[in-house]
């Protein structure tokens, strides 16, 4: 009798049950036939792509139709930030292969091959940039930190004294040829982004005093010129910002440092107004002050044209905004004028269609 109720209750269930939705099969099978890639990156001279899919470095040259190369691991690795050379023949990027979990600086020439180890470091590393004259790669390090940190990331367990290890994130400085590293910013800041200048001699750095996790809200902007032979260089303050900045990015002629200031949650939440500022310091000059979006990126594409991301009526949008130079100030703090003189937009991306139930 059980067994008869039992039956009845699934068949009636069976039935109550709206029929399916033809739209919804093609959308499962062309989702489950996508392909994930964690990066991609275009060689500055434009001829290859190298991109990294399932943790594996794939080398394509786009101008032949043969199959890319595949930069394999001898075991299983996690792999990330690739990082081209100036001169488009060598990739750099970071890798576990060695030991799991604790990645190293590696090269690979663009047409293939073995992997060059460059670094034998103990602790956490990340954002590998090369030089634009290609003699050395900048990271990030945190010497004997099991991870990265921050606010948004896992504390591990403390013992001993709680509270009495930091380990604030360095500004590193690897040489291509011999792969000698050095630590070349102060050891109680934390570096949290950095770019070269043209010249190759100098940083542009947001940074704050340690632990990284809790002060990336009151970075400041700073510059930073270093040598090899020194200990450690100094640090140059040229903005104290009213919010949170991100991205300090260096014009390639050298005179400005464009960057991203507004109200952010954490670390990587990137979104703003675009602010340039004269890399010897003086009145940072907000270049979107009307702008009825969120600057998420940018980038340099000539001396007073920046390539930006946006955020944009809940879409996304590509765009560039030209400058016209600023006004010079010996004033530390940031003016809010409007200087865009031309904008072109990719048209922003509609928000998805809402997928059938």
């Amino acid at each position: 009798m059980k067994k008869i109720l039992a039956l009845s209750l699934l068949t009636a269930l069976s039935q109550a049950q709206p029929p399916s939705d033809p739209r919804i099969a093609p959308i499962l099978a062309e989702l489950a036939s996508v392909h994930q890639f964690d990066q991609v990156a275009i060689s500055p001279n434009g001829n290859r792509a190298a991109y990294i899919a399932a943790d594996t470095i794939y080398i394509h040259d786009l101008a032949a139709k043969t199959a890319p190369t595949r930069i394999i691991s001898p075991k299983p690795s996690s792999t990330r930030n690739l990082a081209w050379s100036p001169d488009s023949t060598t990739i750099a990027f970071l890798s576990d292969r060695d030991k799991k979990g604790q990645m190293q600086l590696y090269g690979v020439p663009s047409t293939g091959g073995h992997p060059r180890k460059l670094t034998s470091l103990t602790g956490f590393l990340t954002d590998p940039r090369w030089s634009p004259d290609g003699t050395h790669i900048a990271l990030l390090f945190a010497e004997n930190a099991p991870g990265r940190g921050g606010p948004l990331e896992a504390e591990p367990i403390e013992t001993g004294v709680i509270g009495g290890e930091i380990h604030n994130q360095r500004l590193t400085i690897v040489d291509t040829t011999s792969g000698a590293a050095k630590q070349v910013s102060p050891a109680d800041m934390n570096i949290y982004e950095y770019d070269w200048s043209p010249d190759s001699g100098s940083f542009a750095l947001t940074a704050a005093p340690g632990p990284g996790d809790n002060n990336w809200w009151i970075a400041q902007l700073y510059t930073m010129s270093y040598t090899m032979s020194a200990d450690t260089a100094k640090l140059k303050p040229i903005f104290r910002p009213e919010t949170q900045i991100a991205l300090p990015r260096w014009s390639p002629d050298g005179q400005s440092i464009a960057f991203i200031q507004g109200l952010m949650s954490d670390e990587s939440f990137t979104g703003g107004d675009v602010f340039t500022i004269a890399s010897s310091g003086g009145q940072a000059v907000n270049r979107t002050p009307d702008r009825k979006t969120s600057v998420s990126s940018l980038q340099w594409t000539g001396p007073s044209k920046l390539l930006l991301t946006e955020v944009v009526g809940g879409g996304s949008a590509i765009s560039t905004l030209e400058l016209p130079p600023a006004a010079p100030s010996a004033c530390g703090k940031a003016a809010r004028t409007s200087t865009t003189k031309a904008t072109s937009r990719i048209s922003p991306s509609p928000a998805p269609a809402r997928p059938p139930q």
